[in-house]
């Protein structure tokens, strides 16, 4: 959406490493544990959160979604 990036860019201005990297740090801040927070958010709603949100690149969500689909033991650890 253009916040934290130089001259406020937005959508496909944003290049696509920018892309896929703010979108996969957005996914492991909210499954990983913090010591602010006690329990972790459940990975497939925050990539459900993530899609809806108009925040990230749709396509680089649904591409994390099935990677993360090929490894559900890597889901079910970071989400335990």
């Amino acid at each position: 959406d253009g916040s934290g990036y130089p001259h406020a860019l937005t959508g496909k201005d944003i290049s696509l490493g920018g892309r896929i990297i703010a979108s996969c740090d957005e996914f492991d801040a909210r499954i990983s544990h913090r010591g602010y927070r006690e329990k972790h958010h459940d990975p497939d709603e925050v990539l459900a959160e993530m899609h809806t949100s108009g925040r990230f690149d749709v396509d680089v969500v649904n591409t994390l979604h099935d990677i993360l689909m090929e490894y559900p033991a890597l889901r079910q650890k970071r989400a335990a």
